[in-house]
């Protein structure tokens, strides 16, 4: 359907087929004539019209503004990833807000920087840890059983993950993969399936960090993923009861290299270094109660061997009987 407009003039003046002047309010002819000039809205006539081709005209006047689909899945997934680096920022200033804002201004990069420095696009192993911590501090929060029961999948998608970067040669020894193990074995601690579930993780992340070599952790992002980690890399070793690799010189060097460059820029605090001189001593510990167990071990082991010895002593011998 479409409308036929006619003149512009009053309905007086086309009733009397005069060319009206159009002035507005009301045309003057009107005016002259002593006549109320009843203005210029008049009613449309519309007619039906088929096309030559059978079909109806339609109004394409207007602009017509279409989102492609591609471009509204990346809009919605650069606000997905968002949300979700904000929730990591929130779970991080909730659970661990010592160790954050004592270390934040001191390295080269913290570690809610590091996350928001990751590609908008990135699903990859460090996002999936970012996204499955912000969904467990959420769940928590808001008493949220299923967010908190979807990380247990989005954890198994992110060793997946991680674990095709480790058999890449080219990926293995990147921030991104250890950052990515870091998170995940974080997780494991806060909601792991058993008590010493995390062990099995925090292994592996020993062994990345052997592989890059203490060199790779002395400065950037290396370094502040060392210090995110040390603490559980301790307490590792002492639960194997073993000697723990931080102890070794090239990795306690580390200390001192950091101290003396926060002091160089200005950075350092007495009570700062305090910390670190303490862990420096720390991670002694571990290889100091392996070796006193083994001396308990050999001097138990002596022990019973006199006693046993004693027993078979003090046995009257029978009797042979030919």
């Amino acid at each position: 359907m479409v409308g036929v407009p006619r003149s512009k003039g009053c309905r007086t003046c086309l009733e009397r087929r005069v060319k009206c002047d159009e002035n507005f309010p009301t045309c003057k002819r009107c005016d002259k004539r002593g006549l109320q000039c009843p203005g210029y809205n008049r009613p449309r006539k519309f007619y039906h019209f088929i096309g030559p081709s059978g079909e109806q005209l339609t109004t394409s006047g207007l602009p017509q503004y279409i989102i492609d689909d591609s471009v509204s899945l990346r809009l919605n997934r650069t606000a997905c990833v968002t949300q979700q680096k904000e929730a990591f920022g929130l779970f991080v200033d909730t659970t661990f807000p010592g160790l954050y804002y004592a270390w934040s201004s001191r390295v080269d990069v913290n570690f809610i920087e590091f996350v928001r420095q990751q590609d908008d696009s990135s699903f990859g192993a460090l996002m999936l840890g970012a996204r499955i911590l912000g969904t467990l501090h959420l769940g928590r929060l808001y008493k949220d059983e299923d967010k908190i029961a979807s990380c247990r999948s989005m954890y198994s998608r992110g060793l997946q993950c991680l674990a095709e970067l480790i058999r890449n040669p080219q990926t293995v020894k990147s921030d991104h993969t250890l950052g990515a193990a870091v998170l995940l074995a974080i997780y494991e601690i806060l909601d792991g399936t058993g008590q010493n579930s995390w062990l099995t993780h925090s292994r592996g992340i020993t062994a990345l960090f052997r592989h890059r070599g203490a060199r790779a952790h002395s400065h950037g992002v290396g370094h502040m993923l060392l210090i995110a980690f040390r603490s559980f890399i301790v307490a590792d070793a002492l639960i194997r009861n073993e000697p723990c690799f931080l102890a070794e010189p090239e990795w306690r060097s580390i200390i001192k290299v950091s101290v003396r460059q926060e002091g160089l820029l200005g950075k350092g605090s007495k009570l700062g270094d305090l910390i670190e001189y303490s862990f420096h001593d720390i991670t002694i510990i571990p290889g100091l109660v392996s070796k006193s167990a083994a001396v308990d071990m050999s001097r138990i082991r002596v022990i019973a061997y006199f006693r046993l010895r004693a027993i078979f002593v003090a046995r009257p011998v029978p009797a042979i009987i030919g």
